[in-house]
């Protein structure tokens, strides 16, 4: 019920059907409204939930929704070693699911890590553009890595200038002139008139 109130933009109903579905004790349910949470900027209540939740038992996709949460909730304070634990541990238990992988490359980014391009190229291979958060998320990895295409592009072109610049077919001569660097071969008249010939 609370993804349809998601789908429909309420989400003061969303809230209140997943708050009503978590006090029945359903764990997918402390996922959601956890996550509703994030969104709204309030990471230390989605913490508390998602951390009463994982005690409960649950199915691994819900267990990776939380973890996942979990990092995302401590991303947003910039709780970098909270965040990258709970999302490697979602990585570990579900490598097929794009959201772990989209917020490691946020983190990772964030960072300066050179570990960010495995991220995002995984974030964009299992993104769905029909998944509300991993539409926006598909658009971060798309531009980072069209830049960093454009980046190794461009400094591929630099090497190659470089290469031709550093060929010069032409060289100095011992008294100032300029003369090819590679020699025409020697003709047979000329050879003949080296050698005393006629």
């Amino acid at each position: 019920m609370g993804r349809n109130y998601e789908q429909l933009g309420d989400l003061d109903q969303a809230r209140t059907a997943y708050a009503t579905a978590q006090a029945a004790g359903l764990p997918e349910a402390y996922s959601n409204l956890a996550r509703l949470h994030i969104l709204a900027k309030q990471p230390e209540q989605a913490i508390l939930l998602l951390q009463a939740g994982l005690k409960l038992e649950q199915s691994d996709t819900v267990r990776y929704s939380m973890l996942k949460n979990l990092g995302w909730a401590y991303l947003s304070q910039a709780n970098y070693p909270e965040a990258a634990s709970h999302l490697k541990a979602a990585i570990q238990l579900n490598s097929e699911e794009a959201s772990a992988y989209c917020l490691m490359a946020q983190l990772l980014e964030s960072q300066g890590s050179t570990d960010v391009l495995a991220n995002w190229e995984s974030c964009r291979r299992y993104a769905s553009r029909m998944h509300p958060d991993q539409r926006q998320w598909l658009q971060e990895a798309e531009q980072y890595l069209a830049t960093v295409h454009a980046k190794a592009q461009s400094d591929v072109q630099s090497v190659q200038l470089e290469n031709q610049s550093d060929y010069s077919p032409i060289r100095s001569s011992s008294d100032g002139g300029v003369q090819p660097s590679i020699q025409p071969p020697v003709s047979g008249l000329q050879h003949l008139a080296t050698d005393g010939g006629e």
